[in-house]
């Protein structure tokens, strides 16, 4: 089996999970894609809000390093919070969630106990 397969499966369900939730309350008009380009450049999620770029999502098993098309698809998009999120980093005590245009490594388990 793919444990980087499965992760990013486990990942999808609880953005999913996000989306749907502030959709149905009528907080926010959310919706989560698959991001990827003409020239095979992905980003495995983005969620609009109000169909314009809020959160991009890279999932990775260990990789600190960003992705190159996190990279890209931020100067093209301008999503204000950009997350690799990681399986095998240490949890934190802060907010995953910086609203600063910026690209973060955040570990899995923060970030995603942190959508609701």
């Amino acid at each position: 089996e793919n444990e980087g397969a499965r992760f990013e499966n486990m990942v999808a369900v609880h953005l999913q999970k996000f989306v749907h939730f502030y959709t149905q309350i009528g907080a926010a008009k959310l919706n989560l894609y698959y991001l990827r380009d003409i020239d095979q450049k992905e980003v495995d999620f983005i969620i609009t809000l109000n169909n314009e770029p809020y959160i991009m999502v890279e999932v990775k098993l260990s990789d600190k390093k960003i992705s190159s098309s996190m990279f890209h698809f931020q100067k093209q998009l301008k999503a204000p919070i950009n997350l690799q999120l990681i399986f095998n980093l240490e949890t934190i005590s802060r907010s995953c969630f910086i609203n600063d245009h910026n690209i973060y490594a955040a570990p899995s388990k923060t970030a995603l106990s942190q959508l609701i």
